[in-house]
């Protein structure tokens, strides 16, 4: 982590960032704690084998993720067939559950 000092911040005086190194780190951190809930919902799945898979819970993500993209680039329709999309992979999942 690197700070710099500058004037006129409500917040304090300086400006931190992270190096090259530190971003290394934090990626490793959000990957390592990615990787726990993947465990997490593999051991609750043998447990429990209705409960859905971190795959179609992602697909979820990725449908919503991509549905906010085309509502912020003016494209409604495809943002529409996204949540759409989505919402029936929802559904999916509580009927399989």
């Amino acid at each position: 982590m690197r700070s710099d000092r500058f004037i006129g911040s409500a917040y304090g005086d300086e400006l931190v960032s992270l190096t090259a190194r530190g971003e290394q780190v934090a990626s490793l951190l959000v990957s390592s704690a990615r990787s726990a809930v993947d465990q997490q919902t593999a051991a609750a799945r043998v447990t429990d084998p209705q409960m859905p898979s971190s795959e179609e819970w992602r697909e979820v993500e990725l449908l919503q993720k991509l549905g906010e993209l085309a509502d912020r680039q003016g494209d409604f329709k495809a943002a529409s067939a996204y949540y759409q999309q989505a919402l029936e992979a929802l559904r999916k999942i509580k009927q399989s559950g």
